[in-house]
């Protein structure tokens, strides 16, 4: 199993500890996986928030609501980055550029790109339509996009924000009449997922030829200490 994020580079301690807790039963904890993996409580502690951050896991909990220990999620995705963007023309007044992403979306950071002298006054930036319609942003008289700069107190506003495909984002600004305003969203978009989805007895089959795969590659001898998938 590959647990890199990104363009990351694979880390073989985090991809150990995400085998250790995708074959584990009962759910796998922090003691558990760094005895197993033979490392530290601090280093496995680390392994897990970034699985935890990146989607492949989640946290189990019993019927009191109390933590028991980590999943494997069957629909954890790979990501990389990417960018959505927009143009719009301005005419002077109050206009909306809307920008729909074709696949899921998570925000890294926002850019504005203007022609105009004076800079563009971004009043709100809404996210979806309808009765879903949410407001991640509004300034009641607009605010000077060149806060969202490289050098901008509000350069990360938007980050970590998840877009699902399709729902759109609509900005709304005043642009000089002529001149124009781009907008672009940098993030991450999800490019594989795995184990395969399907049929309970397809995921089964999936899940032990990764586990023997796991075994070849962390030594086994074919005996697996993870547990059976049954």
């Amino acid at each position: 199993m590959i647990s890199a994020y990104g363009n990351e580079r694979p880390s073989p301690g985090r991809d150990r500890v995400l085998t250790v807790i995708a074959f584990s039963y009962p759910p796998a904890t922090m003691r558990s996986i760094a005895e197993r993996c033979g490392i530290s409580a601090t280093t496995a502690r680390q392994h897990v928030k970034a699985l935890l951050a990146r989607g492949f896991i989640d946290t189990r909990y019993n019927e009191h609501g109390r933590a028991i220990g980590y999943r494997f999620l069957r629909d954890a995705r790979r990501w990389g980055k990417t960018l959505v963007s927009g143009v719009l023309v301005g005419a002077g007044d109050i206009e909306t550029l809307r920008i729909a992403p074709e696949f899921d979306f998570e925000v890294d950071n926002v850019a504005f790109q203007f022609t105009a002298t004076a800079p563009p006054r971004l009043f709100e930036v809404l996210y979806g339509e309808g009765d879903n319609e949410a407001c991640l942003f509004a300034a009641g008289g607009g605010i000077d996009v060149t806060v969202f700069g490289a050098t901008g107190f509000m350069r990360h506003l938007f980050r970590w924000q998840l877009l699902p495909a399709g729902v759109p984002v609509r900005v709304i600004a005043r642009i000089p009449a002529g001149d124009t305003l781009g907008v672009s969203f940098t993030g991450r978009r999800p490019f594989e997922v795995y184990p395969v989805s399907g049929t309970t007895e397809e995921f089964k089959n999936e899940s032990r030829r990764l586990l023997e795969a796991a075994a070849e590659a962390l030594g086994s001898d074919g005996d697996s200490d993870y547990g059976e998938v049954s």
